[in-house]
Protein backbone atom coordinates (compact mmCIF):
# COMPACT_ATOMS: atom_id res chain seq x y z
CA UNK A 1 0.00 0.00 0.00
CA UNK A 2 2.87 2.46 0.62
CA UNK A 3 4.60 1.72 -2.44
CA UNK A 4 0.75 2.44 -4.29
CA UNK A 5 0.54 -0.43 -5.78
CA UNK A 6 -2.52 -2.15 -3.63
CA UNK A 7 -5.34 -3.21 -5.69
CA UNK A 8 -8.26 -4.33 -3.63
CA UNK A 9 -9.67 -7.12 -4.73
CA UNK A 10 -13.18 -6.90 -2.36
CA UNK A 11 -15.31 -6.88 -5.22
CA UNK A 12 -13.99 -9.70 -7.33
CA UNK A 13 -14.03 -11.83 -4.22
CA UNK A 14 -17.67 -10.87 -3.47
CA UNK A 15 -18.76 -11.51 -7.18
CA UNK A 16 -18.85 -15.69 -8.55
CA UNK A 17 -18.44 -16.66 -11.80
CA UNK A 18 -22.06 -17.10 -11.88
CA UNK A 19 -22.74 -13.92 -10.95
CA UNK A 20 -20.53 -12.44 -13.88
CA UNK A 21 -21.87 -14.81 -16.35
CA UNK A 22 -26.08 -13.71 -15.87
CA UNK A 23 -24.75 -9.82 -15.86
CA UNK A 24 -22.23 -10.94 -19.11
CA UNK A 25 -25.65 -12.75 -20.84
CA UNK A 26 -27.95 -9.35 -20.06
CA UNK A 27 -25.61 -7.02 -20.73
CA UNK A 28 -23.47 -8.32 -23.79
CA UNK A 29 -25.00 -11.36 -25.07
CA UNK A 30 -28.67 -10.04 -25.52
CA UNK A 31 -27.33 -7.67 -28.27
CA UNK A 32 -25.50 -9.80 -30.09
CA UNK A 33 -26.82 -11.64 -33.61
CA UNK A 34 -26.02 -15.39 -32.11
CA UNK A 35 -27.98 -14.91 -28.40
CA UNK A 36 -29.98 -17.91 -28.48
CA UNK A 37 -27.01 -20.10 -28.90
CA UNK A 38 -24.67 -18.23 -26.93
CA UNK A 39 -27.50 -18.17 -24.07
CA UNK A 40 -27.82 -21.89 -24.09
CA UNK A 41 -23.95 -22.38 -23.40
CA UNK A 42 -24.35 -20.03 -20.92
CA UNK A 43 -26.92 -21.18 -18.83
CA UNK A 44 -25.20 -24.51 -19.48
CA UNK A 45 -21.57 -22.98 -17.74
CA UNK A 46 -23.83 -21.82 -14.87
CA UNK A 47 -24.38 -25.29 -13.77
CA UNK A 48 -20.88 -26.08 -13.90
CA UNK A 49 -19.41 -25.89 -10.15
CA UNK A 50 -16.97 -23.24 -11.45
CA UNK A 51 -19.92 -21.12 -11.46
CA UNK A 52 -20.13 -21.13 -7.72
CA UNK A 53 -16.43 -20.02 -6.82
CA UNK A 54 -15.80 -16.04 -7.17
CA UNK A 55 -14.23 -14.57 -9.60
CA UNK A 56 -10.88 -13.86 -8.22
CA UNK A 57 -10.42 -17.54 -7.05
CA UNK A 58 -10.87 -19.11 -10.59
CA UNK A 59 -7.45 -20.08 -12.11
CA UNK A 60 -6.05 -21.26 -15.57
CA UNK A 61 -5.63 -24.61 -14.03
CA UNK A 62 -9.18 -24.75 -13.07
CA UNK A 63 -10.02 -24.21 -16.92
CA UNK A 64 -7.52 -26.77 -17.94
CA UNK A 65 -9.47 -29.15 -16.20
CA UNK A 66 -12.97 -28.19 -17.42
CA UNK A 67 -11.63 -27.90 -20.84
CA UNK A 68 -9.89 -31.57 -21.08
CA UNK A 69 -13.45 -32.83 -19.21
CA UNK A 70 -15.27 -31.21 -21.90
CA UNK A 71 -13.38 -32.63 -24.34
CA UNK A 72 -14.13 -36.11 -22.93
CA UNK A 73 -17.83 -35.45 -23.47
CA UNK A 74 -17.93 -33.35 -26.87
CA UNK A 75 -15.64 -32.00 -29.93
CA UNK A 76 -13.13 -29.45 -29.93
CA UNK A 77 -15.08 -27.07 -31.91
CA UNK A 78 -17.80 -26.66 -29.25
CA UNK A 79 -14.78 -26.41 -25.99
CA UNK A 80 -13.51 -23.76 -28.30
CA UNK A 81 -16.66 -21.94 -28.25
CA UNK A 82 -16.82 -22.18 -24.69
CA UNK A 83 -13.82 -20.81 -23.65
CA UNK A 84 -14.12 -18.12 -25.92
CA UNK A 85 -17.30 -17.29 -23.83
CA UNK A 86 -15.95 -17.84 -20.72
CA UNK A 87 -12.62 -15.27 -21.87
CA UNK A 88 -14.85 -12.66 -23.02
CA UNK A 89 -16.62 -12.25 -19.35
CA UNK A 90 -13.26 -11.89 -17.97
CA UNK A 91 -12.12 -9.58 -20.16
CA UNK A 92 -15.50 -7.48 -19.94
CA UNK A 93 -15.19 -7.91 -16.07
CA UNK A 94 -11.68 -6.47 -16.32
CA UNK A 95 -12.30 -3.61 -19.13
CA UNK A 96 -16.17 -2.79 -18.82
CA UNK A 97 -17.11 -3.32 -15.04
CA UNK A 98 -13.41 -2.68 -13.78
CA UNK A 99 -13.12 -5.75 -11.72
CA UNK A 100 -9.28 -6.99 -10.76
CA UNK A 101 -9.25 -10.17 -12.23
CA UNK A 102 -6.99 -11.14 -15.10
CA UNK A 103 -8.21 -13.39 -17.59
CA UNK A 104 -7.18 -17.02 -16.85
CA UNK A 105 -8.10 -18.55 -20.55
CA UNK A 106 -5.45 -16.18 -21.91
CA UNK A 107 -2.20 -17.07 -19.71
Amino acid sequence: MHRGVFLDRSEAERTTFGEALDRYAGEVTSGKRGWETEMYRINALKKHPLAARSMASLRGVDFAKYRDDRLKKCGPATVKRELVIISHVFNTARKDWSLPVENPIAN
